[in-house]
């Protein structure tokens, strides 16, 4: 994230589209997840699918991460005024 909002709206507005961003992205991965394990005939995936559902699943578990530190830089700056320091605005 370089943007160097300057204003509160900025500020605002660059968390807030963050969070809708992360949003998509953790619907495009929990349709690839369930994509790859409505694959799987049984239940015994073959080891090519245990990995895809392993690649996947860890696909998903990190956009859930970062949407939480989305939430969670959202919160801090609506709650407590705090900026994050890649936010604050240069010079």
């Amino acid at each position: 994230m370089a943007r160097k909002p300057a204003t509160e709206q900025q500020v605002r507005s660059t968390l807030l589209q963050d969070v809708f961003e992360l949003t998509a992205r953790i619907e495009e991965a929990k349709a690839e997840f369930n994509e790859v394990v409505s694959q799987i005939p049984s239940a015994l995936p073959h080891p090519d699918g245990a990995q895809r559902i392993k690649n996947v699943s860890a696909k998903l578990a990190t956009a859930r991460q970062e949407l939480v530190k989305a939430h969670r830089r959202l919160d801090e700056y609506i709650d407590r005024g705090i900026v994050s320091e890649d936010l604050k605005r240069s010079g």
